[in-house]
């Protein structure tokens, strides 16, 4: 876990001294630089969770785990605790600091009592696979790319709306009736079903912001054509 640590934090000191020394200029780097290595977790989760969840052989979601999923559970705790560090020292938030300290209780969890794999990894994607858009649209928007800003938020928009309110919230229901039925274990099953569903709760005022930026872009394109 030290290592990876330190991978993360290195990986943060690589990307800002080359981003601030060869690409961009006058900016506060911390946000970008920040927002490129989460990218990069996301990014490689998503291909990791996704790989682990196709070339399964069952879908039984409480299953334990093996060595290499228990390695790719630790390579992304040890992001989120990086990243939680990150936050207490330079952009504190409390939905932020609130949801990644429940991702690690709920890795934590999940590995101590050796339950529910798969129903991580999904969790996992799920989470994940909005994020690389998200962060494409903050960049785009911080550093003032318009053309970029408003392809991408449309579609990251979309996405993110269907998956958490929608998709995220069928599977869940669907994951935690076939594990009560088929093999529960009272303390890590109730632990895990609260925090995702916490999980899902955050999701839901995420997509009430989420909803009330995509009221202030179309009031400002309808100001734009108004002018026009």
């Amino acid at each position: 876990m030290i290592l990876l640590l330190i991978f993360w934090i290195s990986l943060y000191k690589y990307f800002f001294n080359y981003i601030s020394n060869t690409i961009i200029h006058n900016f506060n780097m911390d946000p970008i630089v920040s927002n490129v290595v989460s990218f990069i977790h996301a990014s490689t989760m998503v291909l990791l969770s996704g790989f682990l969840l196709i070339t399964s052989n069952n879908w039984n979601w409480e299953d334990p785990y093996t060595l290499f999923q228990r390695q790719c559970i630790n390579f992304s705790l040890s992001y989120f605790i990086y990243d939680l560090g990150y936050m207490f020292l330079y952009a504190y938030s409390n939905i932020f600091v609130i949801h990644h300290l429940l991702v690690i209780s709920a890795y934590l969890t999940s590995l101590t009592y050796d339950y529910g794999s798969k129903l991580v990894f999904l969790t996992i994607f799920i989470g994940e696979i909005t994020n690389p858009l998200q962060i494409s649209w903050f960049l785009s928007k911080y550093l003032k790319y318009d053309k970029i800003k408003e392809f991408v938020f449309p579609i990251f928009a979309c996405v993110f709306l269907i998956f958490r309110t929608i998709v995220f919230p069928l599977f869940f229901i669907k994951m935690y009736y076939q594990m009560y039925n088929d093999n529960i274990q009272v303390i890590p099953y109730f632990s895990l079903f609260i925090l995702n569903l916490l999980g899902i709760f955050g999701s839901f005022i995420w997509c009430q912001k989420l909803i009330i930026n995509i009221k202030k872009h179309f009031q400002i394109e309808n100001t734009k054509e108004v002018s026009q």
